[in-house]
């Protein structure tokens, strides 16, 4: 009948007796260690648990049992030694220990009669294996445990019939693998006494212990000199003796020279050669793994090698002639050209000839910006394109200009920029291209702008000619706010091809976030378009930086992003409109070539005027327009859902108050649900650098009850209209449960 291992180990019964649950206490020094617990007893690694028990006592008995009339422990042998220590300090009250006594035997009832004892012994050891399998242990603890549980199991083979292999019941009992038992067993048998003897101390590793055993006796000892030198030894280290072991080592089954010819070795060559060409040869014969160092120029770890693998070498052939030595190299040994060289000066040459040169990193000179290009202060004189340049930025920008700030504009038919800069207060002019044109100082800028433009203006009746020159703060808050669509409709006046231009896109693309990005692509393909006449300027800028719509002449600004622009265009004009489409001249000349400045505004049609005149009347009625509903898109992400409630005017007005400049628009879905969006004409802003647009509140009305999370609806539910508005993050909810098709 063929056992367990696991079942014998766990049917073994505790003998009936009758103090075996009673608690004594006995002298810590009488008590014997099993002879079966190899675990450290070190008292440096006992500390914790001293003072542990110093604090809070012996928290859990001692096993004893009583072997011909002494008391020997079966657990709890650290517990003991401590307790010892306790008393040899001084603590008297530690010398008895709380103690139970016990015997396990095996239970026969289940397993083979065992006469000689011998299968209980065997499992006795693999007994204090299981009781300290949850302690703290070192590498050499798991090695004696994986070992003895091995021969144990061996044992039992020959006297019991196991269930599976030896390696199975040992990775079964312990979790040790088939690899990690063949570690244990090569330094078990390979690495010398006094390497064994650290790593049960704990100072070696098992990595560098198994790297260890793969060298000879001498190299070993030359291992063991190098530890007691530095105090450690590091894997590195090894690999480096294993390297120069592999240098002397016969290969085995290599014939010898004698073997092959026949006869002896011929004797060595001492010829006197070079020493600089024996460096040039020794670099030739090194392994790649010391090149490598050298052309790396890693000095410190190429002294190592050198002195590592080539200590002791002694190379006599005709074709180097030298001796390696503890503290260097020494050439021509024995002749009167001998010359050592330390290991040091040898990495050094090797170095210096071998080692690869990193790159320079150039760096670039750094130029004065007034010696880069002209820099105009009050007393020089402007040249004539430099002269033009100024004219026209006094005349459209400087206004506008702040420290910091930065402003685009166009003469002479290219496009310039000036920045104010934060520190020095001066203007900086760069053209199309990002060169820089010139330097004009802050004093300079306010006498130009004074002599040209301030002149010409005619003063008002209570300004006096002694008073002081308006502050550039002043300037910037004459400006007030241009309604985006008011914006947008003079834009189109005064620039029809431009209009027909959009519309275009418009008809290609039906989404309006593929509409904003074609119109920046073509109108401003490199960040920037502008275009100015009469004292109406427009300028299109990158996608995040948007549009700028802008009258000098009424000082109203207006800006917009690129989807604002389709929006309101939209709402203005049909894309579909006859109007719009492209004659064999239109199609020759766009608009960002040709430019059509100070244009008459185009007539409006009948339909188109009729609904003006039905737009001027003060109040819109309250009843529903019935609006052809475009189907829902279909939304891949949240972005995108995002997008298409933000673009809520391409539903269609529902209906407008004029009494409170509010205006709703509508969605119905097929499932019932209404989506109404209030929105309401923005505030008006002292300074035009912030345009706010208009502010919207949405309301989800009707359709049935949303999805509830952890109890926890998806999206408030209103069963008719109230003030109370959804947020984007509910609505985004809302949508994603529409397409899933669950509402």
């Amino acid at each position: 009948m063929a056992f367990n291992l696991a079942d014998m180990v766990n049917n073994r019964k505790p003998v009936e007796t009758e103090n075996i649950s009673d608690t004594v206490y006995r002298d810590v020094f009488e008590l014997e260690p099993s002879k079966e617990n190899f675990y450290s007893t070190d008292p440096e690694r006992l500390q914790g648990l001293k003072n542990s028990i110093l604090l809070f006592g012996v928290m859990q008995d001692v096993l004893i049992e009583d072997v011909n009339g002494k008391d020997r422990i079966i657990s709890g042998h650290c517990r003991t030694m401590c307790c010892r220590m306790l008393v040899e300090e001084g603590h008297e009250e530690f010398r008895k220990i709380n103690c139970k006594y016990t015997k396990v035997t095996l239970n026969t009832e289940k397993l083979p009669e065992d006469k000689d004892e011998k299968v209980e012994q065997l499992l006795n050891k693999l007994g204090i294996i299981q009781a300290n399998r949850f302690r703290e242990k070192t590498d050499w603890e798991k090695m004696k445990e994986a070992l003895i549980t091995e021969e144990v199991i061996k044992e039992l083979r020959d006297l019991v019939d196991l269930q599976g292999t030896t390696r199975k019941m040992v990775q079964a009992t312990l979790g040790t693998s088939g690899t990690q038992l063949e570690r244990y067993h090569a330094i078990q048998k390979k690495l010398s006494p006094e390497l064994m003897q650290e790593f049960k101390n704990a100072k070696i590793n098992i990595s560098v212990a198994r790297e260890l055993t793969d060298l000879d006796e001498n190299h070993q000892k030359e291992a063991l000199e190098l530890y007691q030198k530095n105090g450690a030894i590091t894997l590195p280290e090894v690999k480096t003796l294993k390297e120069k072991q592999e240098l002397n080592r016969q290969i085995p089954g290599q014939l010898t020279l004698a073997e092959v010819t026949g006869k002896y070795r011929p004797p060595e060559d001492d010829t006197v050669i070079d020493v600089d060409v024996q460096i040039d040869r020794f670099f030739e014969s090194l392994k790649r793994s010391t090149t490598e160092r050298i052309q790396k120029r890693d000095k410190n770890m190429s002294i190592y090698m050198l002195s590592t693998l080539y200590d002791g070498v002694r190379i006599r052939n005709g074709h180097l002639n030298y001796q390696g030595k503890k503290d260097g190299i020494l050439f021509n040994p024995d002749s009167d050209e001998e010359k050592l060289i330390t290991w040091q000066q040898l990495a050094e040459t090797l170095i210096e000839k071998y080692g690869k040169k990193q790159k320079s990193v150039k760096m670039a000179p750094l130029v004065d910006p007034q010696k880069e290009c002209p820099y105009y202060r009050e007393d020089e004189v402007f040249t004539p394109d430099i002269a033009r340049i100024i004219k026209i930025f006094l005349e459209d920008v400087y206004a506008k200009m702040y420290v910091g700030a930065a402003r685009r504009f166009r003469a002479m038919g290219a496009e310039f920029a000036a920045v104010q800069r934060g520190k020095e207060k001066d203007f900086v002019f760069y053209d199309e291209k990002g060169g820089k044109v010139c330097y004009v100082s802050k004093k300079r800028m306010e006498f130009e702008y004074q002599e040209r433009v301030k002149k010409e203006e005619p003063d008002p009746p209570e300004t006096q000619p002694n008073e002081a020159m308006e502050t550039l703060e002043e300037i910037n808050n004459s400006w007030s706010e241009w309604k985006p669509e008011e914006a947008v409709k003079e834009l189109c006046t005064r620039y029809p091809e431009l209009l027909k231009g959009i519309m275009q896109i418009c008809r290609k693309y039906k989404k309006n976030g593929e509409r904003a990005q074609e119109l920046q692509k073509k109108y401003a393909p490199y960040g920037y378009h502008s275009q100015a006449c009469d004292g109406f300027s427009y300028t299109f800028e990158g996608y995040s930086r948007g549009i700028t719509i802008q009258s000098n002449t009424q000082k109203k600004e207006s800006k917009m992003s690129y989807i604002r622009l389709v929006l309101e265009l939209v709402n203005l004009y049909d894309p579909d409109s006859s109007e719009f489409d492209l004659t064999e001249e239109t199609m020759e000349m766009s608009d960002s070539d040709k430019p059509e400045c100070c244009q008459q505004a185009a007539e409006i049609t009948d339909e188109r005027q009729q609904d003006t005149e039905e737009n001027q009347s003060l109040v819109y009625d309250c009843r529903e327009e019935e609006h052809e509903q475009e189907p829902l898109d279909i939304m891949g992400n949240d972005t995108e859902r995002k997008a298409w409630l933000r673009s809520y005017k391409l539903w269609g007005l529902w209906y407008e108050d004029k009494h409170i400049g509010a205006r709703y628009y509508k969605y119905d879905f097929e499932n019932g649900t209404r989506l109404i969006v209030e929105e309401y004409d923005p505030e008006p802003q002292q300074s035009h650098w912030y345009n706010p647009g208009e502010s919207y509140y949405m309301h989800l009305v009707g359709g049935p009850e949303p999805d509830r999370k952890n109890q926890i609806p998806k999206w408030t539910y209103h069963a008719k209209y109230n003030k109370y508005p959804n947020s984007e993050t509910e609505l985004v909810e809302f949508l994603k449960a529409i397409q899933k098709g669950k509402r």
